[in-house]
């Protein structure tokens, strides 16, 4: 497994709740890539100062002298801050009308910034609404020339899960290190979602799910929910049902990232109409 796929997802942070985003590249520069309900609250307003913004990520970064990922320490995370009205307001977040995935610009590309990290970093243009907390330090994310349409995802292929899963219990976690988890994908829906053996809890939406093709990673999608069983309780003395009990399947709907690139073709229609 390549390690530096550890350098995609985000932990994000709003009105007192978690989730996990992953980070983006195209031509046109960096995005966060997350589920519909992290960043938009009942899955429509944003969260402003009222509904306790702005919104926090937390990525694990690439130090200049490239330091191993088994070797992280707390300097080498970066911080950045979503002020989500003015990015809504500027056409730079987008929801999707259908799926329950999000996607926001957080930078454009600038100058080559040189020696110093592995490969080419490039200077990060933050757009207005982000800003930048602590050291400069190289971020990376997904290339979309290594992501899976819908129609490209195989049954049975392996799959990796990463995000943030904060309701862990216990304090033996670093919780600004992404875990993951594997399984495979076990099937398709008809309205177009793709279903893993991989469970989720609280603080896993929005995550980043992969497959692993001979060291090479592609990117499938986007962890949206848990598929819940469903078990009626009941009573021997009375004879009938008495209740309904819920618990997690250890399955999981991912969204594609076909969806991904139908909110990354809508924020460049905005941008341009908004730049004429």
């Amino acid at each position: 497994m390549p390690d530096h796929i550890f350098r995609f997802p985000v932990l994000i942070e709003v009105a007192g709740s978690h989730g996990t985003g992953f980070l983006l590249n195209d031509d046109a520069g960096l995005f966060l890539v997350t589920a519909r309900h992290v960043l938009f609250k009942d899955g429509i307003g944003t969260y402003g100062p009222k509904e306790g913004g702005p919104v926090q990520l937390t990525s694990l970064c690439e130090a200049p002298d490239g330091t191993p990922l088994d070797q992280v320490h707390i300097g080498d995370f970066k911080h950045l801050t979503l002020d989500c009205e003015q990015l809504m307001a500027n056409g730079l977040l987008a929801k999707h009308t259908t799926a329950d995935v999000a996607v926001c610009k957080l930078a454009t590309f600038g100058k080559v910034l040189g020696e110093g990290y592995s490969g080419s970093a490039i200077e990060l243009v933050y757009s207005p609404g982000v800003t930048e907390d602590g050291p400069d330090k190289a971020i990376t994310g997904v290339d979309v020339k290594f992501c899976f349409r819908f129609a490209e995802v195989s049954l049975a292929a392996p799959t990796l899960l990463l995000g943030y899963p904060t309701s862990l219990a216990g304090t033996d976690f670093d919780r600004n290190l992404p875990l993951l988890r594997t399984g495979i994908v076990a099937g398709k829906t008809r309205s177009g979602q793709i279903v893993v053996d991989c469970p989720v809890y609280f603080g896993n939406s929005g995550a980043l799910v992969v497959t692993i093709i001979e060291n090479k990673y592609r990117a499938l999608g986007v962890a949206v929910k848990m598929v819940p069983f469903k078990e009626t309780i009941y009573s021997q003395e009375f004879k009938q049902p008495v209740g309904v009990r819920y618990e997690n399947s250890g399955y999981t709907i991912v969204e594609p990232m076909d969806r991904v690139f139908e909110l990354l073709e809508n924020l460049q229609a905005i941008r341009g109409e908004a730049t004429e």
